[in-house]
């Protein structure tokens, strides 16, 4: 008897249309678009072609959370951990003995040595890529001479950050691998300056002075909002701004407020700088509104009841404001159990780990671990 009309092979999709298909699988799995390109040479190859990495950026639009570095201590020493909250990411787990966590941005994150020096060329600044473990040492700060007590921080960032103000730059979706920027500032009882490290050039800028801010830099994390960063001081209500292209220095006033602990800072759906803090179970955001007239004043944007995200008895004490992913807008909380994620948009809660004794910030770590490049071996 002859074959029937379906009896037969049916033919295969096209690649476009697998390709469609593929795109569409979550951007913060990365070890399920490995499963998928082992199951045959012709999904493998579609997986790891350059376009598809790109598209799948593109599609996606925002680097997913894949973990949090936090700065910890055991009986032994100090020392930075990095957690996944992502379960198939590569990098399991690291314990950096010896380092403190300073920064995270663009698919790096950066690190100082310990014991801590009295000034800040006296430590090594380590630059690393969680997804491949990858470390690069930056050459040391100039020494420079001075009798007075002084405070600094530092922010790894893509090389093209300084070029986002006139519309060029990244996207800052998948450019770990490409050239990048430390950016170093110091405040004094005599100077203010700002230094930025060129992995292109292999060297630091000379120093660009501002005037005396006669206030200590919090060692904490910073936010990036377009080519300007913004660093916490430790004893006021202030804001530094700096300029990633021009390393101009300003001052930003906070409004006065009267939460437990402290506040970190945070960036705001339309693109500009905002703070979050916490008293008893409700996180509160805080944004600037400018008026007609030009005038900036700060208001509270949203306030979020914790006890209806969080499970039951996870929080007794009001909470800790920990960290939080600037563009991904994602905010850290430390509770009674553990270290909990907090996605604003969605309000999809994710419970990081169960530490007991959190540091004083958390750094989130964000990136699209591109699976051609790293996890199929390419």
């Amino acid at each position: 008897m002859a074959p029937g009309p379906g009896s037969g092979p049916r033919p295969a999709l096209p690649d476009e249309i697998v390709e469609e298909v593929l795109l569409r699988f979550p951007h913060d799995d990365p070890a399920c678009l490995v499963r998928i390109a082992l199951v045959c040479w012709r999904w493998w190859r579609l997986i790891s072609a350059t376009l598809f990495r790109r598209r799948f950026c593109d599609l996606h639009r925002t680097a997913p959370v894949m973990g949090a570095l936090l700065n910890l201590s055991d009986s032994d020493a100090f020392f930075a951990r990095f957690i996944p909250t992502s379960l198939s990411f590569p990098q399991r787990h690291a314990d950096l003995r010896g380092w403190r966590m300073l920064d995270a941005h663009h698919g790096r994150a950066l690190f100082h040595s310990l014991p801590w020096g009295l000034e800040p060329w006296d430590n090594e600044l380590v630059v690393w890529d969680p997804v491949v473990g990858k470390r690069f040492t930056l050459p040391k700060l100039p020494w420079e001479p001075n009798p007075y007590e002084r405070t600094w921080n530092a922010v790894v960032l893509c090389a093209a950050t300084a070029a986002a103000r006139d519309g060029g730059g990244c996207n800052h979706l998948d450019c770990r691998r490409g050239p990048f920027l430390v950016v170093f500032v110091l405040t004094g009882h005599e100077e203010t300056f700002a230094r930025v490290y060129s992995s292109e050039d292999n060297a630091w800028s000379e120093p660009t002075y501002a005037p005396r801010m006669d206030d200590y830099l919090e060692l904490a994390p910073t936010v990036l909002v377009g080519n300007a960063l913004y660093f916490m001081f430790h004893r006021t209500a202030r804001v530094l701004k700096c300029d990633v292209a021009t390393q101009e220095m300003t001052l930003i006033d906070l409004p006065p407020t009267t939460y437990p602990h402290h506040i970190v800072l945070t960036t705001t759906e339309d693109g500009d700088l905002g703070f979050a803090g916490a008293d008893e179970f409700r996180l509160y955001l805080w944004s600037r509104e400018y008026g007609p007239d030009g005038n900036v004043r700060w208001t509270q944007s949203r306030i979020i009841e914790l006890n209806t995200l969080l499970p039951v008895d996870a929080l007794s004490t009001s909470p800790d404001v920990l960290g939080f992913a600037d563009g991904v807008d994602v905010i850290f909380i430390g509770a009674d159990d553990g270290l909990y994620s907090i996605d604003l948009k969605s309000s999809q809660v994710r419970k990081v780990c169960t530490q007991y004794g959190f540091p004083d910030f958390v750094v989130p770590y964000t990136s699209f671990c591109a699976p051609g490049r790293v996890l199929l071996g390419l």
